[in-house]
């Protein structure tokens, strides 16, 4: 069974470029484009504020794991 979306418990954020990234993801995999893991792109997010604060970028996590 797959899922894609909010339904899934993940540390990327459940915004829409994670939602657009996953349905291709899987369809890659199905149709045998790919046979590697999900790889997420770097995901934007924004918190609508004066003043206006947006960023791109790997988690503390990520880094500390890719650092390695």
């Amino acid at each position: 069974m797959y899922a894609a979306g909010d339904v899934l418990d993940k540390k990327v954020g459940k915004l829409t470029p994670t939602a657009i990234f996953e349905p291709e993801y899987l369809t890659d995999l199905f149709s045998g484009v790919t046979d590697k893991s999900i790889d997420y792109p770097a995901v934007p997010s924004a918190v609508f504020t004066t003043p206006r604060i947006a960023q791109v970028s790997i988690s503390v996590d990520e880094d500390e794991t890719n650092s390695n």
